[in-house]
């Protein structure tokens, strides 16, 4: 019985080693890009001499989660483009559907990483942000 079901999970948690390293290498990037823009317009009063540089720290970490959660769907969307391409270059994808794999069990590691980014995101904005 355990056997049967490490084969069952084998797939889904091939796809989700697949998609790890994308989606948090996304979510880095799209909040470190994001944090980029708002250091700039920090940056400026910083010049000025207005703000001091401790303050500017932490305003910047203030907006730490709200910048995560705007870098969640652009890190998905990163994941899930990398994921198939990968798996269509290496012919991954053809060797599955080969081997009688339908395409509903091949995607669904991937919409189930979508829908725990939306939930995630949904949580963070709800309940860590106000």
């Amino acid at each position: 019985m355990a056997r049967l079901f490490t084969k069952f999970w084998l797939l889904e948690r091939y796809l989700f080693g697949q998609m790890l390293t994308p989606l948090l290498a996304g979510i880095a990037g799209g909040t470190l890009l994001l944090l980029a823009g708002r250091l700039f317009t920090l940056a400026e009063r910083l010049v000025e001499g207005s703000v001091p540089p401790l303050t500017v720290l932490r305003l910047l970490m203030l907006d730490l989660p709200e910048m995560v959660v705007l870098g969640m769907p652009i890190a998905a969307f990163f994941a899930t483009l990398l994921t198939l391409g990968k798996l269509s270059g290496n012919s991954e994808i053809t060797a599955m559907r080969a081997a009688g794999i339908p395409f509903t069990r091949i995607f669904r590691p991937l919409l189930l990483v979508g829908l725990l980014m939306s939930l995630s995101a949904f949580l963070i904005s709800n309940v860590l942000l106000p």
